[in-house]
């Protein structure tokens, strides 16, 4: 028993030095590399070098087996073993270990002749004819001083009315520089006015769309596939309304301009369900107010109980530079937990929204938590204060958020079997509001402000007003009772001091906030 057990070791020995002395490019590595590396690492792409041939890849070889060994890249925030979602990024221990073995035995090409042809990757559109292109109207410059930038840009769509989306494609006119991008549909004009009292095309802006009162849609990371949305369900774009995109350029040597693209597809079918938006804010905290104490980590738990049944997509968490960890759970109406996403290494500069393979169907009274740790301290390389400094809600660097938005429709029977993937294109989904609520004026520099809605029911509201860190201002809190079409109420807001306010309305059928300004009256 002995000498068998013996000989099974020798012969696995012997197999696995003959594997990684058979291990090539030709046939191991390059099909790894154009996979999973190319599409980012190729001319005119984000990628700092080239992975398109042997000797482009061996020329980096050792930082390959260094990068993927500690799995740094490819770029993937959320823990794999924690929940799936589509397009997701990454390499198995296998094809790590197939990488490193590869390098330790010098790299050897092969057969030439049975490498894999190198994918092919589209210059135009990867849809077809677009029925609504939206270009930056200037080309922009980033300047060659090694420094990360994020500009927002906003694109009016010329709709006479409205529209809806069916797939959304973002198209980086400069690949080298264009490192991420979020969007947003913005129907109040603010932001082209904030456009049009800053000087040149644009204007600066770190965050996200928090302090416009907008709502994030889809984004784009390069190598990611253009958004397409499900049979039957669509993306409302109004009539007049902008586009708004926020471009993170990457830090370039050399100053580098941008002139980028949106093609926008729109539904030709039934539209049958909207896709919606809820964000959980500093005012669905437990343990709020959202503030974190110089020299201290803070630890921060939103809660939000769902009034109906809904498909839930996407979910994608949103934070500055202290931030440190993200986990996101559901708990059903049977107390049973379900996770959603967890992130043990933020990273602002790979955020993303993640959309689950398989949709999450939560019905009424179930709860979605969020719990987001921030770290601010000197230990904290990235913390942009030093020495650290008390940091509050904020679209500055040195601010910071808790900004957690998740995509959903309302539930209809048969959605516990939809499973999204990658060939069918629906890598991304977006929002919608479940009542949209309008102020006048905003800023507001008198003693009231006029809340306005157009409600489909009939129903009693709670009116709730918070400040920016998530504190109820309870002495203005009130009932109302909704009235079914145009509606709208006066909120005194004289004892306010000056700074930014949320309100909030909630009812059986709607939740829905938005900020607005305090500001003097001189």
């Amino acid at each position: 028993m002995r000498n068998i057990l013996l000989l099974v070791i020798s012969l696995t020995i012997l197999g696995t030095f003959d594997l990684q002395a058979d291990i090539n490019y030709s046939e191991h590595i390059a099909p790894i590399i154009y996979k999973n590396c190319t599409s980012c690492h190729r001319s005119n792409e984000i990628g700092p070098m080239p992975f398109t041939s042997y000797s482009e890849v061996r020329k980096y070889g050792q930082m390959i087996k260094s990068v993927t060994s500690n799995k740094s890249i490819p770029p993937w925030q959320p823990t794999k073993s924690f929940s799936t979602f589509i397009n997701e990024r990454g390499l198995t221990d296998i094809e790590i270990k197939m990488i490193a073995d590869w390098t330790d035995a010098d790299m050897p090409q092969g057969d030439p002749s049975k490498e894999p042809a190198l994918p092919q990757y589209s210059d135009g559109s990867q849809l077809g004819t677009p029925d609504l292109v939206l270009k930056m109207s200037e080309a922009f410059t980033q300047k060659g001083d090694g420094k990360d930038i994020y500009w927002f840009f906003v694109l009016p769509s010329g709709l006479t009315e409205d529209k809806e989306i069916a797939a959304i494609e973002f198209r980086p006119g400069n690949k080298k520089i264009v490192h991420h991008v979020l969007m947003a549909i913005d129907t109040s004009g603010k932001a082209r006015a904030k456009d049009k009292d800053t000087p040149g095309y644009g204007y600066i802006g770190f965050g996200g769309f928090g302090d416009e009162g907008l709502k994030p849609i889809v984004g784009y990371v390069p190598g990611a596939s253009p958004t397409v949305f499900p049979d039957g369900i669509g993306l409302p774009i109004q009539k007049n309304s902008d586009l708004v995109i926020q471009v993170h350029y990457a830090p370039s040597p050399i100053d580098q301009t941008d002139q980028s693209t949106v093609n926008i597809f729109f539904r030709k079918d039934k539209v049958e369900r909207h896709i919606q938006n809820f964000v959980m804010l500093p005012i669905h905290l437990k343990n709020g107010p959202f503030i974190m104490k110089a020299d201290s980590i803070t630890s921060f738990r939103g809660e939000y109980k769902l009034p109906i049944d809904v498909t839930l997509f996407a979910v994608g968490p949103h934070s500055h530079l202290l931030n440190k960890y993200w986990r996101v759970v559901a708990v059903n109406e049977k107390g049973d937990s379900i996770p959603l996403i967890e992130i043990k290494d933020w990273k602002f500069n790979w955020q993303s929204s993640y959309f689950f393979k398989k949709p999450v169907v939560l019905k009424k009274g179930s709860k979605l938590i969020g719990w987001a740790t921030y770290d601010n301290t000197v230990n904290n390389y990235l913390n942009p204060n030093n020495p650290p400094k008390l940091v509050t809600w904020g679209e500055n660097t040195s601010d910071e958020m808790y900004y957690l938005p998740f995509f959903f429709t309302t539930y209809k029977a048969g959605d516990e079997n939809i499973v999204l993937s990658v060939e069918e294109g629906n890598d991304r989904l977006i929002l919608k509001q479940n009542l949209i609520l309008n102020l006048s004026p905003n800023p507001v520099s008198n003693d009231y402000v006029t809340l306005s809605f157009e409600p489909n029911v009939e129903e009693n509201a709670e009116i709730e007003v918070f400040d920016i860190s998530g504190r109820n201002i309870k002495e203005l809190n009130q009932s109302y009772n909704l009235r079914n079409g145009e509606d709208k109420l006066n909120l005194q807001v004289e004892k306010l001091q000056i700074g930014t306010y949320v309100i909030k309305l909630k009812s059986k059928n709607y939740e829905s906030t938005v900020n607005f300004v305090k500001s003097s009256k001189d």
